[in-house]
């Protein structure tokens, strides 16, 4: 494999990272909540609720900033790659079109962890309505109700829609986003910056798979070059 590459499942792992470390972030503050309710003679549905949306925002923002940090790092490694590629520099309409690429991404997975977010306060709120009656230690344990409404949360708390709304697990919906990303701004750039008519399709291993034309390649971007795709452009003849 051309290692020139590796840096798209370098950052898509790093955004995983994030993602696992959102959801630890997320099972503590609900945790968190729950034991001070516990140690409360009258646990207070306000207190529980503040204490843990106070919790989910935090883990939100922290999520946010590795996963912006992980996107920008990927895009600039993408035009950079394809600098070199072209053999010029990138003008200012294809830079103009990584960030657009960014910002529909990132826009992507920040409405993905909100809805995750809103999920849990609403799952937090059966959690505290159910805790007004527990009047022991015991009683906590061995609610049957508080128990479902406690696993609720942490079997959402991993699960993303994709884009027509099917159910996948959150860390595989962000690797590919993040990985396709980089992909994407890769060979779009590779097309908008080169004067060439031609681009030869090649696999990360170096072979040469397929050669477009310029006027082919909307059509046939989204299958050869989907988030879990090895290949890449490179411009062709005169």
């Amino acid at each position: 494999m051309d290692n020139r590459f590796a840096y798209l499942d370098t950052y898509a792992k790093k955004a995983v990272d994030a993602e696992r470390a959102f959801h630890s972030s997320l099972i503590g503050s609900k945790e968190g909540a729950i034991t001070s309710a516990r140690r409360r003679p009258n646990p207070s549905m306000a207190q529980m609720l503040n204490d843990s949306s106070m919790g989910f925002h935090t883990a939100l923002d922290q999520r946010s900033a590795l996963l912006y940090a992980a996107c920008s790092s990927v895009v600039a490694l993408s035009l950079t790659e394809a600098t070199r590629i072209v053999g010029s520099l990138m003008d200012d309409e294809t830079t103009e079109l990584s960030r657009y690429a960014m910002g529909f991404t990132l826009d992507r997975l920040r409405r993905d962890a909100e809805s995750r977010v809103t999920q849990f306060q609403l799952d937090m709120k059966r959690i505290s309505i159910l805790s007004r009656s527990m009047r022991s230690e015991h009683a906590w344990d061995s609610s049957a109700a508080l128990l479902r409404a406690r696993e609720s949360v942490d079997s959402k708390s991993s699960v993303s829609l994709d884009s027509i709304g099917r159910r996948q697990r959150t860390e595989r919906f962000t690797r590919l986003l993040v990985r396709g990303l980089g992909l994407s701004v890769l060979v779009d750039s590779v097309v908008s910056a080169s004067d060439r008519e031609h681009f030869e399709v090649v696999t990360f291993e170096g072979e040469v798979v397929d050669v477009l034309h310029v006027d082919d390649y909307q059509d046939r971007r989204d299958d050869l070059f989907h988030p879990q795709a090895r290949r890449f452009l490179r411009p062709t003849g005169k």
